[in-house]
């Protein structure tokens, strides 16, 4: 995988303690080194014991060995290296996966739909942009998966200590049944919980809101600065590997390259929600304890929630969430498909993942020179009422013809309620077929089918023009 830009120094938002006590914002930097420093004299005999990875330890050591299960990865997944007793796994040998069939075709076809975009959506360095779809192909099928360490050292450049790769593989390459049993007698983890209201409990580990609180935290309590900011620094690049492959996918997909629109994604177990969260979280910890509107949220760069027009009214989450793609200066890095730096994600509330790559953030800090919600804005108002073109914009907006044809067969003289305006707001197409009677209704998918090309399978959970990808297996 490329290396997105050289490692630096990270530079977090600065508040000052009077901001911070109001907004009960913990320096999550100093703490985090404080805990590490406290759990060290309290695990000081398991650190010491790392050396012989299927060591006994006692029972305090989080009681593995009465599990007899190691402290690493899942090694009942076939992707992930099955690891001796003695053999402690080394970060330079980060398992590559098993390709199921050869992408050179299908890059060749991307070469080739990538120059018929517009120059200014066009990457502009194409062998770059190649290589990262190809590295994006097998970030998604470690991700899928669930291998999400294996997935983030893709590129194979960084170089962790030993200590440090175990730690790294309990946090994002056990099942959440094995990483539960890691921390349960965690009490630096128990009190971080508690202090934010997070049950500590196995179901809370489980749910998509607080599961990759858990295993981000718990890597920043074990893990010093600099590590950190390499293994922070590979994650960003496996993040824009998998922006990609959903790109590539749409593409082949729809036999048409696209600039901007959007994307939902069958996700079967949320694991690449859970992926992009997992960077969230250690980016920007606790981002989605805070409202979208909060001072905390508007200030911050790198991730954040955010608010959105997009599936108001069927969404999981109140709120949006956003990622900014940044060099090692904190400015923004326009590698994204469409020569975008921003990425919108979201859960919809059948579950389906939702990811929108954007322009510019929704940031206002002056201190970090980041004022991204400016044009944000500006862009905002400029498209609100222009009509896409549905070829290069594939939003989610019913496209103007296919709410005609609606209103055809609907009936022109029948009024719809406000109530039916509501639902077809927030779920479109997919509402608009109940609403008519059986003939009606599949006259309007014949001309969803035959004219716009949706497919038949994408019609119950389609609201406008957007790109639906279903699970492959």
């Amino acid at each position: 995988m490329l290396s997105l830009y050289n490692s630096a120094a990270r530079t977090e938002p600065a508040l000052t303690e009077d901001v911070a006590a109001n907004m009960d914002v913990i320096n999550d930097d100093r703490q985090d080194r404080f805990d590490a420093d406290l759990l060290k004299k309290q695990d000081a005999k398991r650190l010491s014991n790392l050396e012989g990875l299927g060591s006994k330890q006692s029972s305090e050591d989080f009681n593995l060995h009465e599990q007899n299960m190691p402290i690493s990865v899942n090694i009942t997944d076939p992707l992930v290296e099955e690891l001796k007793d003695d053999t402690l796994p080394k970060a330079e040998k980060a398992d590559q996966p098993s390709m199921k069939r050869d992408y050179a075709q299908d890059i060749e076809l991307m070469k080739k739909y990538l120059e018929q975009l517009p120059q200014k959506n066009r990457p502009a360095d194409m062998t770059k942009a190649l290589e990262m779809i190809k590295d994006g192909a097998m970030v998604a099928e470690l991700v899928h998966k669930r291998n999400f360490y294996d997935a983030i050292m893709m590129s194979g450049e960084q170089k962790f200590s030993e200590q440090d790769t175990v730690f790294l593989k309990n946090a994002f390459n056990t099942s959440d049944t094995e990483f539960w049993n890691l921390i349960k007698d965690n009490k630096v983890l128990a009190e971080k919980a508690s202090h934010h209201d997070i049950p500590f409990t196995l179901k809370s580990l489980e749910s998509i809101e607080n599961a990759m609180y858990f295993r981000s935290t718990y890597a920043r309590i074990h893990i010093e600065k600099t590590a950190m900011e390499e293994f922070t620094h590979a994650y960003q690049a496996a993040v824009v590997g998998l922006q990609w492959y959903l790109y590539t996918r749409s593409v082949l997909q729809e036999k048409q390259a696209f600039s901007s629109g959007m994307i939902t994604i069958e996700d079967r177990q949320s694991c690449m929600f859970k992926f992009l969260d997992g960077y969230a979280e250690l980016v920007s910890p606790k981002y989605k304890l805070h409202n979208s509107v909060s001072f905390h949220s508007l200030t911050t760069t790198k991730a954040y929630t955010r608010k959105s027009s997009h599936y108001n009214g069927a969404k999981k989450f109140k709120n949006d969430f956003g990622i900014d793609i940044q060099d090692s200066k904190n400015r923004p890095l326009s590698i994204l498909p469409g020569n975008k730096s921003h990425i919108l994600f979201g859960l919809k509330d059948n579950g389906m993942l939702f990811v929108k790559w954007e322009n510019y953030g929704v940031t206002v800090n002056p201190r970090q020179k980041d004022m991204s919600i400016l044009p944000h804005i500006q862009g905002y108002f400029h498209k609100k009422d222009v009509q896409d073109d549905p070829v290069l914009e594939r939003r989610e907006k019913v496209t103007l013809d296919v709410m005609n044809k609606f209103e055809s067969l609907y009936g022109k003289k029948k009024r719809l309620s406000s109530k039916q305006k509501k639902a077809i707001e927030a779920y479109g197409i997919s509402y608009m077929i109940k609403e008519l009677n059986p003939i009606a209704a599949q006259e309007f998918k014949d001309y969803l089918i035959e004219v716009k090309g949706y497919s038949e399978q994408s019609l119950s959970i389609r609201k406008g023009n957007e790109i639906i990808l279903h699970q492959t297996e």
